[in-house]
């Protein structure tokens, strides 16, 4: 992603689980701080925001928010 200027923004969902054989107060359901997956959202790398159209601002101002 970075090969084409696109930088993490955010995470919409993460989704944690205990990864087994990882078990907490022997309850499988909790997860601790075990990332199974998420859903992440890119963006044009902002530092190179000299290299930006007027409308590509715009939209990525748009987008971030």
């Amino acid at each position: 992603m970075r090969k084409n200027d696109l930088v993490p923004h955010c995470f919409l969902d993460v989704k944690r689980w205990s990864i087994k054989p990882t078990i907490f107060d022997n309850n499988f359901r909790i997860p601790g701080n075990q990332l199974l997956e998420s859903d992440l959202i890119y963006i044009k790398d902002p530092l190179k925001i000299n290299n930006w159209t007027d409308l590509e601002v715009q939209k990525m101002a748009v987008l971030a928010h």
